[in-house]
Order: structure tokens, then C-alpha cells, then sequence
């Protein structure tokens, strides 16, 4: 099923019109019926690791096809991607939660972390860093999260945030703006289990970094 949503995906990639769309419409209803059955497989493996999100629906975590245009200069109707957010506010809000993305090129983009966060919680996760950044630094530095993601890749401020010390020994965790990690694995060819098996590994990997994101938020 992944697989041909993927192509169905690279087919609007070509094709980003409403008209298209309300030809195919029928295709993307028939296979989004499936890949909610897929989200919902995807939260109850998530659920065995982390209880707090086990109660979620696949409605609550899956994003809409339709962009939001009202506000972008890019007027292109439709997303070529298909992602979805498991957070313990589902998909809305400001909150640390696990992502996964289906591309229109074959690749997946798996991760997490905390997204966007406003800037009264952003500046109280700064200061709880600033203050002891121990457990966050473990977490980053174990050797199966950087063998998975490498460290932190969310944006980051190119001088110091303001009410910090640029000379703190954590300058770099406190210069950022998201608190992610993320990578991308193509996966061309693979089953719907494949899949799954891969974003499950993953999320289980970056799960201490959920946890402590949540726990700080």
C-alpha cells in the first residue's frame, strides 16, 4: 500500500492542480483508508515503549493532504508528502512528539523531537539547560542515538538568545529553535512491515529524548 501512495504521491508532484486531484480523488481515498489502518498499527508499537501515547487515534495524528495557502507565497494546493505527528496532543499544539513523513521520492523521513515550541516554553527549556544539561547530553551522546541520527538538527539562532551567557559551556543547546533529530532512509522497495519495523527502530532510539522533552515542556 505505502508504495503506491508513494507513487500516487510522485504522480501530484507532476500534477499539483485541483482538477488532477478530482480525477484522482477516488485512488486517494481508497488508499488513505489503509494508511490509517497503518498509523493506527504504528501507535499501538509506540504505546508498548511509551504508554502516554497509546490512547491516540489515527485521526488525531495524521496530517491533511490539502496545504494551508492563505498565508504562503507557494499556492500550490496539495502536499506531496503524507505525514504524521504522535504527540500527546496528536499532531496540534506545541509538544515533543515522534514524526514520520512519506515522500513522493521513495524516501521516508523518520524522527522527532520538539517542533516549533513558542517562546515562553522555548526560553524555560533554554534555562533548564543552561541551569543542567547533563540528561539531555547523555541522551544526545549515547552511542545508538548518534550511530541513528548523528545529534540534534533542528534550526538554530546564529548569535546568542537573548537573557543567556554566550559564554555558557552549552551555548550550542541553547542557540536552537527546534529540538529535532531527524533522518531519511529510502525505502524503494520495501514491504508496509519493512516499513514499519524501520520507524518503530527509530522512534524507539530517539524515545529518551521524547520523554525528556516532555517531561521539561
Amino acid at each position: 500500500m505505502l508504495q503506491t501512495y508513494m507513487q500516487f504521491l510522485a504522480e501530484l508532484d507532476e500534477n499539483n492542480n485541483r482538477v488532477w486531484f478530482d480525477e484522482n480523488r477516488a485512488r486517494y481515498k481508497a488508499l488513505n483508508e489503509p494508511f490509517q489502518l497503518f498509523v493506527a498499527d504504528l501507535i499501538e508499537k509506540i504505546g508498548t515503549f511509551d504508554e502516554r501515547l497509546k490512547f491516540l487515534t489515527p485521526k488525531e495524528c495524521t496530517y491533511r493532504i490539502n496545504r494551508d495557502i492563505r498565508f504562503s507565497n507557494n499556492k500550490l494546493p496539495y502536499k506531496t508528502h503524507l505525514g504524521s505527528a504522535f504527540g500527546h496532543l496528536g499532531k496540534n499544539g506545541s509538544c515533543p512528539g515522534y514524526y514520520f513523513q512519506l515522500e513522493h521520492d521513495g524516501t521516508i523521513m523518520i524522527g522527532g523531537g520538539w517542533y516549533m515550541p513558542d517562546s515562553t516554553q522555548l526560553y524555560a527549556m533554554r534555562k533548564i539547560i543552561s541551569k543542567d544539561a547533563t540528561e539531555l547530553l547523555d541522551i544526545l551522546e549515547e552511542q545508538k542515538f548518534q550511530k541513528t541520527f548523528g545529534g540534534l538538527n533542528g534550526d538554530m539562532l546564529k548569535t546568542t538568545p537573548k537573557g543567556f551567557n554566550p559564554e555558557d559551556e552549552n551555548i550550542e543547546l541553547l542557540r536552537y529553535k527546534n529540538y529535532l533529530a531527524t533522518k531519511k532512509i529510502n525505502v524503494n522497495g520495501f514491504s508496509d512491515e519493512n516499513i514499519a519495523a524501520e520507524i518503530i527502530k527509530n522512534f524507539k532510539v530517539i524515545s529518551p529524548l521524547i520523554v525528556y522533552l516532555r517531561k521539561n515542556s
